[in-house]
Order: structure tokens, then C-alpha cells, then sequence
């Protein structure tokens, strides 16, 4: 399976391993939903097993529908975050009873993000709005949802998801507790290097995943390791720890970001200008051999 592209974008070989790193992902999450089953002991009835069913479905149709939207894309390499999140709301909107939420999207303010951002962002947004369907209303009443997103040509975004349900229990902490559905979200912008903030009442949720720009998660680690680079290179060797922590399938502590952060710097210290060898520089330091990325990495003079 490859996505068919025009010349002077991304090739065959780079599609095919973008496709490859998110059935990959996909799986993951999938197999954390079985281990979590499978630990729970419990007896499930025909409609829970075909709401698991449907969740499975979700998560596979969000990344069928990044790959429709790459496909359709002009240079195959760029994502348009408000219509790919809109296309994500329909879809789980179609998945629940007629009439069980009420949608408003607001993409006024969005723009085009990398691909792998779209995917985080879409499964991070599919996951909330889920959840939204499912309790913010345990009576059953219709949940009124509204998603805005907003987009800055520096690649910082952010995803708003927002209900007028009944909030959450007392004494839930959205950063810790929680289901499947909250694990993964936090697994998804841990690998993302973005931010997933809560806001809750008995007026409802207010969920919030910012990104923030390209290379700014290393910036703490260049300032601790005190060195001084000039832009360009501190661009490209946060770029590199962002790909190269994005290509982390399972959570990893912040202790694993540092030492992916130490390796990357410490080549770029050393003249290192590439962003694929800068990146498996990093993916190196945790013993994970990238071997078979496509080397199309672009050089920095």
C-alpha cells in the first residue's frame, strides 16, 4: 500500500514508512485496549462489545482519513487541521444514537500541520469527543460540543474541545486517572511533546491540547546544557528531537526525552547539520536502531 503523490513531494518510500509508523501506532493502541480488557476480568454484553467495536473503528478511520486528506493534498507533506478535525467529528457523530450530540466546529483559525501532528491531534480529538458522548450527560440528555482549533505558521496549534455536560467526579484528576480513553490520550501528546489541559465544573468540560512551536520542547535542555547555537541550528536540532520523540510508540519518562535531547545536542555541538542523522542521534541514545527510515533529511549550510 503507498499513497500515490505528485513529483517534488514527499516519495513512496517516506509514504510507505509514514503508513508503516502509523499502523504501528494504531496497533499499540488497539493491543492496550485488549491488555486492559483482558485485566478487568470482566463479562461483557453484546452492546459493550459492539461499543469497543466502534471505538477500534474510530481510532482505524481517524488515521484512514489522514492518509484521504494527504492524498488529496497538493504536495502530499501538510495536513489541513480544520477540516481533517471536522471530517473526525462527523465521523464520531455518525458512530452514536441520532440526536446524541450536538456538533459545532469552528475552524475559522485553522492552517496546515505536519501529518504526524494531524494524526496526534485527530486521535487526541476523537478519544475527547467520545468521551463527551459517552458521560457528560449520565441521564442520557443530548451533550452540546464544540470544537475550535487554531494554527500559527511557526507549527504551533491548538485543539479545543469543550461540552455543557456535568463535568467530572470529585477528586478526578484528568492528568493521572481515567480509562483506556485517558491513557492514550496522555500517551498521544506525551509523543507529541504538546500539552493536554483540563478545565472542569458542574457546567462542563473545557479540554485543551496546545503544541507549542516547532523546536521549542528542547529549549529547556539547550539552556540546561548551557550552549549557545544560533536560530537556524536551534530550529533544526528541535525539530530533530521532536521527530525523533514522535517516533516513540509508547510513553517514555522525561528522564528518555533528556537523554534523546543530550545525544541530539551533543552532535549538533560536534558540526552535525542533518535532520535525519541529528534525529537518529537521538533514537540511538535510547538503543532504538532507525536504520530503515528513508534518509531524506534536509542540511542546514
Amino acid at each position: 500500500m503507498s499513497i500515490l503523490v505528485e513529483h517534488n513531494s514527499v516519495g513512496l518510500a517516506e509514504a510507505d514508512h509514514r503508513i508503516a509508523n502509523n499502523l504501528a501506532s494504531l496497533g499499540g493502541a488497539i493491543r492496550l485496549q485488549r491488555n486492559s480488557i483482558s485485566k478487568s476480568g470482566r463479562t461483557f454484553t453484546t452492546e459493550q462489545v459492539c461499543m469497543l467495536l466502534d471505538d477500534i473503528d474510530a481510532r482505524i478511520e481517524v488515521t484512514a482519513k489522514l492518509h484521504k486528506s494527504l492524498a488529496r493534498a497538493v504536495d502530499g507533506n501538510e495536513v489541513d487541521l480544520g477540516n481533517f478535525l471536522q471530517e473526525i467529528a462527523e465521523m464520531i457523530g455518525a458512530l452514536g444514537p441520532l440526536g446524541k450530540m450536538h456538533l459545532t466546529v469552528d475552524h475559522s483559525g485553522g492552517g496546515y500541520i505536519e501529518p504526524r501532528h494531524a494524526l496526534h491531534a485527530g486521535r487526541i480529538t476523537a478519544e475527547l469527543l467520545t468521551n463527551a458522548c459517552k458521560y457528560a450527560h449520565p441521564t442520557g440528555l443530548s451533550v452540546k460540543i464544540k470544537v475550535h482549533c487554531e494554527t500559527k505558521d511557526d507549527g504551533s496549534f491548538f485543539v479545543e474541545v469543550t461540552d455543557d455536560g456535568v463535568g467530572f467526579p470529585e477528586h478526578f484528576d484528568p492528568s493521572t486517572d481515567g480509562g483506556l480513553g485517558f491513557q492514550l490520550m496522555r500517551t498521544l501528546a506525551h509523543e507529541l511533546n504538546a500539552e493536554l489541559q483540563f478545565e472542569h465544573d458542574s457546567l462542563g468540560v473545557c479540554a485543551r491540547l496546545v503544541k507549542r512551536a516547532n523546536g521549542a520542547s528542547i529549549l529547556p535542555f539547550i539552556r540546561k546544557a548551557g550552549i549557545v547555537f544560533d536560530d537556524r541550528v536551534t530550529h533544526l536540532i528541535g525539530e530533530a528531537f521532536d521527530n525523533a520523540c514522535s517516533e516513540l510508540h509508547t510513553e517514555q519518562s522525561t528522564i528518555d526525552h533528556e537523554v534523546i535531547a543530550k545525544r541530539i545536542i551533543g552532535a549538533a555541538e560536534n558540526g552535525e547539520r542533518d535532520l535525519v542523522r541529528l534525529r537518529d542521534a537521538g533514537l540511538t541514545a535510547l538503543g532504538l536502531d532507525d536504520d530503515d527510515h528513508p534518509n531524506q533529511g534536509r542540511r542546514a549550510s
